[in-house]
């Protein structure tokens, strides 16, 4: 009959046009999400936390930290870190060790099919992996994220302003302690994704419709 015709074909478009969890970050695709404290923007990082998403879920969370005078920086932004940034229990020695630790974690879940996500990951973020991968540089030059998942752009996406003090969670805080921070930034990563992911276009009709040469523009 007509009806159930009609019926099965709005099936398909809808089944077309949804998002697949396989292809999902934070689903099918794990999310491991980094924050890290350092001497200043451009000092090197003393501590980081992340947190690890899979199926929606955290199944994973660590923090490395050593003392922030084992850490290189100028003195005018280790006082701001000093009156700061909240008491950081150190489990390592330095921060070389603090930053072998996390990169042995992130090498095992890149292995698992992870992608790497942070929130303004430049300059701190950027140049504490930059720093992972110039302890061997032979051996690590392309075992770093790629691509390295910008929660600000995901956020901006989805209507946001990445830049205002959003409300924390209690397992949030405090504020500038990387763990907490790392779960911050996971949880608004999801919540923009989820805010996204109803917008994007419908997959197979995407890949079937015809590609248009791009014209420049008349002088």
């Amino acid at each position: 009959p007509k009806v159930n015709n009609m019926q099965n074909d709005s099936k398909q478009t809808e089944s077309a046009g949804a998002v697949s969890s396989t292809r999902l970050l934070g689903h099918g695709i794990p999310a491991m999400v980094l924050d890290v404290e350092s001497i200043g923007l451009h000092g090197e990082g003393y501590a980081v936390g992340y947190v690890v998403i899979v199926d929606g879920n955290e199944v994973e969370a660590d923090m490395f930290a050593c003392p922030g005078g084992m850490a290189e920086g100028v003195d005018s932004d280790r006082l701001w870190v000093y009156e700061n940034i909240p008491a950081l229990k150190a489990n390592s020695p330095d921060a070389f060790t603090v930053r072998e630790k996390f990169w042995r974690r992130w090498q095992e879940w890149k292995a698992k099919g992870a992608l790497l996500a942070a929130d303004c990951a430049w300059p701190v973020e950027a140049r504490f992996l930059a720093a992972c991968v110039d302890a061997l540089p032979d051996e690590r030059r392309f075992a770093g994220p790629y691509p390295l998942v910008e929660i600000s752009t995901w956020m901006m996406a989805a209507g946001q302003d990445p830049m205002k003090t959003h409300v924390r969670l209690e397992s949030e805080l405090p504020q500038h302690n990387p763990l907490a921070d790392a779960r911050q930034s996971a949880r608004l990563l999801m919540e923009a994704i989820e805010v996204t992911k109803s917008e994007w276009p419908n997959a197979e009709a995407h890949r079937s419709a015809p590609t248009e040469t791009l014209k420049a523009p008349k002088p």
